[in-house]
């Protein structure tokens, strides 16, 4: 439309954040959802550990169980970062991220924590990691980034196997040399 003066319409400027589009995430957003990770899995296992679930359910184990006896490094490299990765190039990469393009946030991120919860097998994790993927999915809407959510549970991880209670991950962390 052409205003009456004769002038042609101002064009609209697009934003450059667009809702389903790319941002880029500086340095410090990178940080603060690694450092959400490493809280959300502190306040998750004090709840956990209040809940007494793990006393109900004594074969849950610990963390460092999932990747079996043995070398202790080795057990850090893959439920650090091996497994955490793996699991959020599934769930939130295909699942939430899939999933985002069709419903709505919280419909996808309860979906997809849900199914996170439900892939830990056993209900002390089962619970713990529902709660932790409620976090991610925020995590992912809000910085629209895998990276972001990949590190977020890294933090989580590295956090669980080396202070809140892991023996494999104490063990190796007291036996670097200072």
């Amino acid at each position: 439309f052409e205003k009456a003066s004769g002038e042609a319409p101002a064009k609209r400027i697009k934003s450059r954040t667009k809702r389903s589009g790319n941002r880029k995430i500086p340095v410090y957003g990178y940080l603060c959802a690694a450092a959400f990770g490493a809280l959300g899995a502190v306040f998750f296992n004090l709840l956990l550990a209040l809940s007494r679930l793990p006393e109900l359910f004594p074969s849950a184990g610990t963390i460092g169980a999932a990747a079996g006896e043995g070398n202790t490094a080795l057990q850090f490299l893959v439920v650090c970062l091996i497994l955490p990765t793996a699991e959020e190039l599934v769930f939130r990469g295909l699942g939430y991220f899939g999933l985002r393009r069709f419903y709505g946030p919280i419909f996808t991120g309860v979906l997809t924590a849900s199914l996170f919860g439900i892939f830990h097998g056993n209900a002390p994790q089962t619970l713990y990691a529902f709660c932790m993927g409620l976090l991610l999915a925020h995590t992912a809407e809000a910085c629209r980034s895998l990276i972001s959510v990949i590190l977020f549970h890294w933090a989580a991880n590295v956090n669980s196997f080396f202070f809140l209670g892991d023996p494999a991950g104490q063990k190796l962390l007291y036996s670097v040399p200072f």
